[in-house]
């Protein structure tokens, strides 16, 4: 049952949306369940106000995060062994950037991810 939950969550999530990450029109909120070694990313448009990206597990896992601008470089990673991310960027101009989260714990994961 639980897998099917995870199957189901990560078809959802892999519609990605484009909005504008600022606090005032573009916050984006989202939940799901992540299995051990699997993942999932985020596409957002965001402009050169400070966004950030925060994920929270349920507790028991190991949750790493990364973030690309739009030409594809790593710009911020959080990879501390903990079951949550916080990811900060300060874009020089409007790009289209993406989120990757990494469930590394050895035990499938509910989420919940911020965006603002």
């Amino acid at each position: 049952m639980i897998l099917n939950k995870v199957a189901i969550v990560a078809s959802m999530l892999a519609l990605t949306a484009v909005a504008h990450a600022d606090p005032i029109g573009g916050e984006k909120r989202g939940w799901g369940y992540v299995g051990v070694g699997q993942g999932d990313s985020y596409r957002v448009l965001i402009d050169t106000r400070t966004t950030i990206f925060e994920m929270t597990g349920d507790g028991d896992g190991d949750i790493d995060c990364y973030a690309f601008d739009g030409n594809g470089n790593e710009v911020a990673h959080d990879i501390r062994r903990y079951d949550g991310c916080r990811l900060v960027v300060s874009p020089n101009e409007v790009s289209m950037y993406r989120f990757v989260f990494i469930n590394n714990g050895g035990d499938i994961s509910e989420f919940r991810s911020h965006i603002y």
